[in-house]
């Protein structure tokens, strides 16, 4: 059953051989593979003739280095009404249903990122099988949009991880690597990356020879707290409660999605699974048409436009990628901004000029770093490759071999000039970059005798959890120091706005306006609380 005909499908089938096939996504009219309707029609065709003549076995995958993003948000945008939600949720549960009734065994071979959409479609096979990449990120985060997972994730992701597990999962939008999701159950087998389309086929085959003829046994969480949740009323009255108060202790009462998800969820454990279906449904239409989600929606929709903001600075520094960048300062910022680059592939030199400074550095990394192990967040093998990318030193020379020098000392006008000015004489190639909240980019540039190579890159505190950062274009820097900032924010994961070298650049300007009303209302009697 090959079928390479209609190349502007996003989806194509391909003969596996000895009647095995595997069901290739590769969405050609977009940047990356979505499931949008065009992917929902094409995937509801394949299925027709999958049912019609069923084949020995099915691997799902993808032709890009990503299996799926998930759903479009489009389609959330568009809906017009409850009974358009609805219906939108149930043909999704329904299409993914059918690949869960399919006569014959189904893996989803999975690399980079599966999310939403893409991560039901893999729990409505019978097995899933991850690369083993740094890039390899799986998980349900809806509830960042407001929503829930309204294709069947909130009813085949307990059955398959537990109950526990499954809603901390998707009520925190978390994304497991694949090592962690092996171990949660997520997952069945987590392979090489280069291994993967053969490891599929592997697996649908050993399917196939042990069951012939049958349906491949759903993978299903074992352990007393589930059986017992399920069939005693009592009992699940108790942990659902229980449950419900730590999902408020954590997402308080302005967030609905969160207990939603506990809802559905309860649902699909107190009555039979179409109950938890239709459960899903309707959460799922209440929670798109909220206020909340479409604020949520709106946000994530202008954060995409962003990403084309700074198309043409980013092209001019095309040939300047940073592969190593130095910190200056052991500090709270400057420890943050070196892991949060060594965690994403770049090498770092970490410089302070005080041993001890250096060294309490280097131990918060190790602290934040091991909390995400304990937490299944990060292989004790990728912590250790995260450190050996950082090289701690108190001397100028490894400076040399540096493609960006951030300085993250002090608020000290004069000391960020000295600093700079030393960092210039120590690698003239480089590009330069302040992490300054508020003083003027233009003022340190003037201790340079290249001054087109310095910008502001303003990160915010924590770090690792805020998705801002400022990059600041002062009078002086050449677009193409500026673009490379720009692209380094992306590659770190973040979200960059580029500002002028003006007086508290963009958010500090927001937050006195803010502070400045809230003074004014305090003075015309608005209670402090």
């Amino acid at each position: 059953m090959s079928d390479n005909s209609a190349t502007s499908s996003p989806l194509r089938v391909e003969d596996a051989g000895d009647g095995f096939v595997r069901v290739i996504f590769e969405h050609g009219g977009a940047p990356v593979n979505r499931i949008d309707r065009q992917v929902l029609e094409a995937l509801g065709g394949i299925l027709d003739r999958l049912e019609a003549e069923p084949p020995a076995g099915v691997v799902f995958t993808s032709a890009r280095d990503h299996f799926c993003v998930g759903a479009d948000v489009g389609l959330i945008a568009a809906l017009t009404g409850a009974d358009d939600a609805r219906q939108g949720s149930r043909a999704g549960q329904e299409l993914f249903a059918r690949i869960e009734a399919l006569r014959c065994p189904t893996v989803a071979a999975v690399r980079g990122t599966c999310l939403g959409g893409g991560m039901e479609w893999s729990l409505a096979c019978d097995r899933i099988i991850a690369a083993d990449a740094p890039d390899t990120r799986l998980g349900l985060p809806e509830v960042q949009l407001g929503i829930l997972p309204a294709w069947g994730g909130t009813q085949r992701l307990p059955a398959r991880m537990g109950l526990g597990p499954a809603v901390e999962m998707m009520a925190s939008g978390r994304r497991l690597p694949a090592a962690p999701a092996r171990a949660k159950g997520l997952v069945d087998a987590v392979v090489p990356a280069g291994d993967l389309e053969r490891a599929a086929l592997e697996e649908v085959r050993r399917l196939a020879g042990a069951h012939p003829g049958g349906k491949v046994p759903r993978v299903r969480a074992r352990g007393p707290v589930g059986t017992l949740t399920r069939l005693l009323p009592p009992v699940r009255a108790f942990v659902f409660g229980q449950v419900r108060k730590a999902i408020a202790k954590k997402a308080g009462h302005h967030y609905p999605a969160p207990l939603a998800i506990v809802d559905a969820v309860e649902a699909g454990f107190r009555g039979d699974r179409a109950a938890g279906y239709r459960r899903e449904q309707e959460l799922f239409a209440e929670l798109a048409l909220g206020p909340v989600s479409r604020n949520l929606v709106g946000l994530f929709q202008l954060t995409q436009e962003a990403r084309r903001w700074y198309a043409d600075e980013e092209a001019r520094a095309a040939d300047r990628p940073v592969r190593t960048v130095a910190v200056l300062g052991a500090g709270v910022m400057g420890a943050g901004i070196a892991r949060l680059a060594a965690e994403n592939g770049v090498d770092v030199v970490l410089r302070d000029v005080a041993p001890p400074a250096l060294e309490a550095g280097m131990a918060r990394i190790r602290g934040e770093l091991d909390k995400k192990v304990e937490r299944g967040r990060l292989q004790a093998s990728e912590r250790e490759a995260i450190l050996a990318r950082i090289k701690p030193t108190a001397d100028v020379s490894p400076l040399a071999g540096a493609d960006l020098i951030v300085e993250a000392v002090i608020e000290d006008l004069d000391l960020k000039r000295r600093v700079l000015q030393e960092a210039e004489n120590a690698a003239p190639e480089a590009l330069l970059a302040s992490n300054t909240s508020a003083l003027p980019i233009g003022e340190m540039a003037t201790a340079l005798s290249r001054p087109e190579r310095l910008a502001g890159l303003h990160f915010f505190n924590p770090v690792e959890r805020m998705p801002l950062v400022e990059v600041v274009a002062a009078p002086a820097a050449a677009p193409e120091t500026v673009g490379a900032l720009l692209t380094l924010v992306r590659r770190l994961g973040k979200t960059p706005v580029r500002v002028s070298d003006t007086p508290g650049f963009l958010v500090n300007r927001v937050l006195s306006i803010y502070l400045g009303e809230a003074l004014l209302q305090v003075e015309e009697g608005v209670d402090i609380a």
